[in-house]
């Protein structure tokens, strides 16, 4: 023998005599978890004490100082005369678990495996032997998780041959439990048989897979999504059964108040209906504006992004329709309204204004406004009464021209716009052209442009946000929030606004008034989750639900309501009569790539 060779066996003896002082017997025997151990036998014999009693579990080889040696089985008595060293083993089956992650299965989602078998130590001379060569070696000492590292290869192979074969839902579902028993049973046969050991009870398999779960609860979701919108489409025809029930009766009692109405000229409809209780005034408003709301009104809705028109249709504005592009120069796009008299819109840009008929291609006139190179806006709204248009600019005032002289443009009461922070909201009704100037709303005679305006207070020193004129009242909103009205014909000292609508710090943005079968409603939006309506000389009110978006801006008929988001980047759709949430939601930006500027709505009258 080598020096080098007698080194590592002088070692090897050593390692195992200081085992034998380390080793408590008794104390192994009883760890469930101990399988095999080699110790000398110094220790262990003396001389009143010549034989060992093994537990019931355990064997043992006795290796003799003539070279051979003895198996003793589980429970027998070990003979200490001659023996050098003893090998015990657990004869009694022990179960192995493992645990294999991250399997591809033949549909390439990734599976889980977990595997327990029990195994058993064989106590033949030639078995044991081999349990010290291939399993022991050099250690003195093997336990369960030992035989789990010696064996755990052999059991990924198998377990990741049978997984690649199969699809991840029959595995999960234990389809292939039997198969993958037997191959782990036919993988594990050579290694067990040449460290000694078998294979004693069957392979228990389980394989779970955390992304085909996830996978097949989406499907379930929308399963289920899809049984409940069933349910909920049998359920909504049932109550729309029940609803055209109630309205069919509300609506004859509308009839009957209307005619009410018509045969005593001294009384109006709105009065007759202020004469029921709150609830059943909510009632007859609510069947009135649906009865309204299921008449078309609204052809189109027109939506100004980049340098386009886009034109949606209102009974089912999922697609852009139709796309015209203005490119003038006036300059980019700021705002559209519609002239309710020739059907005209009416364009507001960055340094004039354009008109085009809602069928043309191109804008019939544009209106170039002086000074207007330097400018950052643009015309944020604009008002046309016959021959006259009137375009209103926070940083160019007020700029009238006339639509047969395009190069006519003047500027309005120069004096009171110079210094002003915001001009804007301009309209024509009736005998007058209204407009507001910070927290200052102006009227000046239509037929007289050029006269001094009449100056009003209408929003309580807060600056004018927005604006709707009327023959009779005009309604105003300031950037505290309230909505607020005076009369038409009011005289400059004597404003006493009323106020509709108590704000809270957040800007109103639009007001339109709405009149559905002799009833009035105010529209407005200020910036929160809802678009607000109110029956104006009631109190009455509804929230248009926008679903967790906030409303900046509301265009308003007695069919539909098309809000604009605060982002800019989105229509949100209600039908009149479902204002507890849209009924479609246009994501501009997506379509077009471009931020939403203004809208408008354009009626089916328009075209016919």
């Amino acid at each position: 023998m080598s020096g080098a060779a007698r080194d590592v066996v002088n070692a090897e003896l050593s390692g195992r005599a200081a085992m034998a002082q380390t080793l408590q017997l008794d104390k192994w025997f009883r760890d469930a978890r101990s399988v095999a151990a080699i110790v000398p036998a110094e220790g262990h014999f003396g001389m009143l004490r010549r034989t060992l009693d093994l537990p019931a579990a355990f064997a043992a080889l006795a290796r003799r100082e003539d070279g051979g040696s003895v198996v003793t089985p589980a429970g027998g008595k070990v003979a200490g005369d001659g023996v050098e060293e003893l090998v015990f083993v657990r004869a009694a089956p022990f179960e192995v678990e493992f645990a294999i992650a991250q399997l591809p299965a033949r549909d390439k989602y990734l599976c889980d495996a977990r595997v327990s078998l029990m195994v058993q130590v064989l106590t033949d001379r030639a078995e044991l032997d081999a349990l010290c060569s291939r399993v022991l070696g050099s250690r003195s000492v093997v336990d369960i998780a030992a035989i789990e590292r010696h064996l755990f290869a052999h059991i990924e192979r198998a377990v990741q041959a049978s997984v690649a074969a199969c699809d991840a839902s029959s595995l999960v579902a234990g389809e292939h439990a039997d198969a993958l028993a037997k191959a782990i049973s036919d993988g594990l046969a050579e290694p067990c048989f040449s460290s000694g050991m078998a294979v004693a009870s069957t392979p228990v398999v389980s394989i779970t897979s955390a992304a085909y779960d996830r996978t097949k609860q989406a499907a379930q979701r929308a399963a289920r999504a899809l049984q409940e919108h069933a349910a909920q489409g049998e359920l909504r025809d049932a109550l729309a059964g029940a609803q055209r029930e109630r309205l069919d009766h509300l609506e004859g009692m509308l009839a009957r108040l209307k005619k009410l109405a018509d045969d005593s000229p001294a009384v109006e409809l709105p009065e007759l209906m202020r004469a029921f209780e709150e609830s059943q005034r909510g009632q007859l408003y609510q069947a009135l504006f649906a009865s309204r709301a299921r008449r078309r009104m609204t052809q189109w809705i027109v939506v100004v992004a980049g340098s386009e028109l886009l034109y949606f249709d209102a009974e089912n504005p999922v697609d852009i329709v139709r796309r015209v592009t203005i490119d003038t120069p006036a300059g980019a796009l700021r705002s559209v309204q519609r002239d309710a008299d020739s059907g005209v819109l009416m364009l507001g840009a960055a340094r004039g204004v354009c008109l085009i008929g809602p069928e043309d291609n191109a804008p019939t006139h544009v209106l170039l406004a002086d000074g207007a190179d330097e400018v950052r806006g643009g015309f944020n709204s604009v008002a046309r009464r016959g021959n006259d248009v009137i375009g209103t600019h926070s940083e160019l005032g007020i700029v009238h021209w006339r639509v047969d002289q395009p190069s006519s443009g003047k500027s309005i009461c120069p004096d009171i716009t110079a210094k002003a922070d915001a001009v804007r909201c301009g309209k024509f009704s009736g005998n007058h052209f209204w407009c507001a100037v910070d927290a200052s709303i102006l009227r000046i005679p239509a037929d007289d442009l050029s006269a001094t305006p009449q100056r009003f207070d209408a929003s309580r020193g807060r600056t004018v946000s927005a604006l709707w004129a009327g023959d009779d009242r005009v309604f105003v909103g300031n950037a505290d929030g309230d909505v607020l009205a005076i009369d038409a014909d009011a005289e400059q000292d004597s404003c006493a606004p009323e106020r509709l609508h108590g704000g809270s710090r957040r800007a109103v943005e639009s007001i339109v008034r709405v009149t559905a079968g002799g009833i009035e409603r105010l529209f407005f939006t200020d910036t929160t989750l809802a678009v607000f309506s109110r029956v104006i000389g009631d109190t009455f009110t509804c929230r248009y639900e926008a679903g967790g978006q906030t409303v900046r801006r509301a265009e308003c008929a007695a069919d539909v309501v098309a809000g604009t988001t605060d982002a800019r980047d989105r229509i949100l759709i209600w039908r009149a009569d479902e204002p507890h949430q849209p009924v479609s939601v246009i994501n501009i930006n997506r379509l077009t790539g471009r931020s939403i500027q203004d809208a408008c709505l354009i009626p089916v009258a328009q075209l016919a």
